[in-house]
């Protein structure tokens, strides 16, 4: 296995999954990001190879399409820990998508408190 290209963060994000040739778009959770893709948490994700399109649903502001192809996929496992899903690779992500990750990807989403080299907890 080789190494990832940038880090994972977690996420929650709502997305919308559009396959070409398929009537209707499908509403999912984006599970953890990068700067080259996502884990979308989807029951049946269509085939590795497929071209998407997904669209991040943000509270405040219009949705961001972006497209990409599914990596890989996983299906359905007995281990909650492991949910059915896809990766997707971002191809080509706009402007303003690579905006939206670095400021998404640059906040600090956890509630503890930043660890100094040593791994000890740290004052903010």
């Amino acid at each position: 296995m080789s190494p990832r290209e940038h880090d994972r963060f977690g996420s929650t994000l709502r997305i919308r999954v559009r396959v070409p040739g398929v009537a209707s778009a499908t509403d999912a959770v984006c599970r953890n990001m990068s700067f080259s893709g996502m884990f979308v948490e989807l029951e049946s994700p269509p085939d590795r190879g497929t071209r998407v399109s997904v669209e991040i649903l943000q509270k405040s502001a219009t949705p961001l399409e972006a497209e990409g192809i599914v990596a890989w996929t996983r299906p359905k496992m007995p281990d909650p820990k492991f949910p059915p899903g896809m990766g997707i690779r971002f191809v080509d992500p706009s402007e303003e998508v690579r905006r939206f990750l670095e400021a998404y990807l640059s906040t600090d989403k956890s509630s503890d408190p930043p660890k100094d080299s040593s791994g000890t907890a740290s004052s903010r």
